[in-house]
């Protein structure tokens, strides 16, 4: 019988910390590890730049003058204010259920969990079915690109994707509500782009954090034929995203230019 996935609740954590948490549990699916589905929030707004964005996209000074954290995901696309929102990450095996090898399909196998979750919550969304092609827009939410949540015809959730190990990562953010003009003061090269769609704005009302991870496990629980059990960081995991976070997300030369300085000789990242 397939053991379940495993569902991680996990509190607010620094930047450097979710990121480093998340590319752990990659490492540790490629290795043999349960599945899982995470979900978590952030200290402090975190301005999120992906894995090849250029930094001079975001304002460093603004940054630190109105208290936003910076930080470079491991997944590419467009920059992430992390504020009002919910982040979402799966960590699964290429080829073994319910998810095929194909990107786009496993796109789609998440966009079918998350259409279902906003569902619970009273929202219509839909997977876009754009084509992504080009440069990823400076701000992930400037446009829905393929298979992301659009609601109204506005981008309602952004995703992003990392394969490594024949294992993949997708994580990505629903969005509670939205601070336009805190996003134009730290990412001066969103201006222009259009507004995303909110749960407040879709649903008229404040929707609370524990209201989406309610409705994100139990969407997730139907899709995968293993469901999800509430489970713990393994200590391997942990170990291995302490270790990252202080020789790869806490590391200017990361953040700000995308390259790792090799702190720790016992690996190199790649």
């Amino acid at each position: 019988m397939t053991q379940p996935w495993r569902l991680l609740l996990d509190g607010p954590a620094d930047g450097a910390s979710n990121m480093a948490r998340d590319e752990a549990r990659l490492a540790a699916t490629a290795r043999g590890a349960r599945p899982a589905l995470r979900i978590y929030s952030w200290k402090r707004p975190t301005l999120s730049l992906g894995a090849h964005q250029s930094a001079g996209d975001a304002d460093l000074h603004a940054c630190r003058r109105m208290g936003v954290d910076l930080v470079r995901r491991p997944t590419g696309g467009g920059a992430v204010l992390h504020d009002h929102e919910v982040t979402y990450a799966v960590t699964g095996r290429l080829g073994e259920d319910p998810f095929p090898r194909s990107v786009v399909a496993v796109y789609e196998v998440i966009a079918g969990a998350l259409v279902a979750a906003m569902a619970r919550l009273g929202v219509s969304a839909e997977a876009s079915r754009n084509a992504s092609t080009g440069r990823a827009p400076a701000n992930c939410f400037g446009e829905p690109r393929g298979r992301e949540l659009v609601a109204r015809g506005r981008k309602l959730a952004g995703s992003a994707q990392l394969r490594r190990g024949g294992a993949f990562l997708q994580h990505g953010s629903i969005l509670l509500d939205f601070d336009g003009a805190l996003l134009g003061d730290v990412l001066p090269a969103s201006e222009g782009a259009p507004s995303p769609a909110t749960l407040r704005d879709l649903t008229a009302r404040p929707v609370t954090r524990e209201e989406v991870e309610r409705a994100l496990a139990a969407s997730f629980a139907d899709t995968l034929a293993s469901g999800l059990e509430p489970a713990q960081e393994d200590p391997a995991e942990s170990e291995e995203a302490a270790r990252l976070r202080f020789t790869k997300y806490l590391d200017a030369q990361w953040t700000l230019e995308g390259r790792v300085r090799i702190r720790d000789p016992r690996s190199a990242e790649p």
